[in-house]
């Protein structure tokens, strides 16, 4: 046998045991877990949060509801005000058609009636003073 042999044999035996038993009294939490990983069983969690998701679908479609209304009243506002600026508009084009119409016939209109019998008057009056 040489300097570094030996005669000895090693025999390593390990035993482990491992109990993944869970034992929850009604009201309480088991909790149990296998490499990371963990499983929470308590039906009153899962109610809760039931009722969280529907408290919050409810206040969503609650919101929604009310943009929509917005929405609509900004629309008929909109609505009403593009309508009477319409109105405007097709009365200044009516009237720029009959004052086209008019100057173009040759007619006179009632404020060039009136500017002419005032500077008329006035011409009077100054010839007058003069005489």
């Amino acid at each position: 046998m040489g300097l570094f042999s030996s005669n000895k044999a090693i025999a390593n035996n390990e035993t482990n045991n491992l109990d993944l038993r869970v034992v929850a009294d009604a009201g309480s939490i088991g909790l149990s877990g296998s490499n990371s990983t963990f499983n929470v069983l308590d039906g009153g969690v899962i109610a809760k949060a039931m009722d969280t998701m529907k408290l919050v679908n409810d206040s969503a479609g609650e919101g929604y509801s009310k943009l929509l209304d917005v929405t609509k009243s900004m629309f008929e506002k909109n609505t009403e005000q593009a309508s009477a600026m319409a109105g405007t508009v097709e009365k200044n084009v009516l009237d720029a058609y009959r004052n086209a119409a008019s100057d173009a016939t040759g007619s006179i209109d009632n404020k060039t009636i009136l500017a002419i019998v005032v500077v008329a008057g006035l011409a009077f009056v100054a010839w007058k003073m003069k005489s």
